[in-house]
């Protein structure tokens, strides 16, 4: 089987996983259409992710990376399974600056693959920060490819990290992950970033541009209220 093959199979594999492994809808949204109940489930799990990063006394992102952050997305439960070819495929959430705020949210979807002697499958919630105006170029215009059109690299951790490192420095996307299983960590060279139109649709109820999504500050709905106030609390913007 050719490397696009085997690629291609994995992806679809981690698909049927992700579905499988869904939380029940709640009751009061039995009637909610199914793209609609995912895509809330999805910024509410997101929201959580935030909230999760920054859950400890000593705060995850170091606060000088977190008030450079640009735009942030965020992948909760991305599937990163391998048997020789390693694959990734989840769903995502971003939000930009803009203004004395952050934009509404915008979906995405996140897919990779990387050759290499590897096994075991892995479920991975990824916060993703934009830190350069090239990187958010990139993620508006739905051609964000980490490792290829844009740098990347795993983000400075704790209060007291040193946020101007080489790497803080040079790295246009810091990654931070939490993570169990049978890897060690993630290369996120050859991930790519594209719009998921469907789930917008679903969750505005019509059509979104994700770049105009993502370029204004406006009074978000009340499905993503928790996240932009999360948002707000935790990536500050600069004194």
């Amino acid at each position: 089987m050719t490397l696009r093959r085997l690629v291609v199979a994995s992806i679809g594999s981690l698909a049927v996983l992700g579905a499988c492994s869904s939380p029940p809808a709640d009751a009061s949204r039995a009637a909610l259409p199914p793209a609609r109940r995912d895509a809330i489930e999805r910024v509410e799990a997101a929201t959580r992710v935030v909230r999760d990063l920054h859950g400890t006394a000593d705060a995850l992102v170091p606060r000088a990376v977190a008030e450079s952050a640009r735009c942030v997305a965020i992948v909760p439960g991305l599937v990163h399974a391998g048997f020789l070819v390693g694959a990734r495929a989840g769903r995502g959430v971003a939000v930009c600056r803009e203004g004395n705020g952050w934009s509404r949210p915008s979906f995405f979807r996140i897919t990779g693959a990387s050759a290499g002697l590897q096994a075991g499958v892995q479920s991975v919630d990824v916060v993703m920060l934009m830190m350069t105006a090239a990187s958010v170029t990139a993620l508006v215009d739905g051609k964000a490819q980490l490792g290829a059109t844009t740098s990347v690299a795993a983000g400075p951790i704790g209060r007291e990290a040193q946020a101007s490192s080489d790497v803080t420095l040079s790295a246009e996307v810091l990654t931070y992950s939490r993570s169990s299983g049978l890897f060690v960590g993630i290369d996120f060279s050859g991930t790519v970033l594209e719009p998921d139109e469907e789930a917008s649709r679903a969750f505005y109820g019509d059509p979104r541009d994700f770049r105009a999504l993502l370029r204004a500050q406006a009074e978000p709905p009340a499905a993503a209220r928790q996240l932009i106030d999360e948002m707000g609390r935790y990536f500050p913007q600069k004194p």
